[in-house]
């Protein structure tokens, strides 16, 4: 049985527009409100894909994943392993690098296919929104 080898860990500075990242493009989107953001009239496969831009701390960046990263998904209550997320996702090891993930100097913000971090997560204070699209 041949083993195929895992692909290189990649880092990028995170813009608005669209992002070239090495497994696809991803556009981050900023939507800035004047009065608070109606949580309820969002979806939540859109929050899934949505932050609160005023919650970030330092620069935003994508990253491919990396050893013991751990998030805790918006309305969880509970920080896991990405390991153990992708393993329950089904995820082959090997497909798991090229996924990408958000970070800000805190940490993860969001993982692609699996959601946003719950510390970012957009809730009624929300004057900022980021929205992330898959291309």
């Amino acid at each position: 049985r041949r083993v195929k080898p895992e692909s290189a860990e990649w880092c990028c500075e995170a813009c608005f527009g669209i992002n070239k990242l090495p497994y696809g493009d991803i556009n981050l989107e900023l939507f800035v409100k004047n009065n608070k953001i109606n949580i309820q009239n969002f979806n939540k496969h859109l929050l899934d894909n949505a932050f609160n831009y005023d919650k970030i701390n330092g620069k935003l960046f994508f990253s491919s994943l990396r050893e013991g990263d751990k998030i805790r998904l918006r309305g969880r209550g509970v920080t896991k392993q990405l390991r153990r997320i992708f393993n329950e996702m089904h995820i082959e090891p090997e497909l798991r690098r090229s996924i990408p993930v958000l970070r800000d100097s805190d940490g993860i913000v969001w993982v692609s296919g699996v959601g946003v971090a719950d510390r970012v997560a957009v809730d009624s204070n929300t004057d900022s929104v980021v929205m992330i699209t898959v291309i």
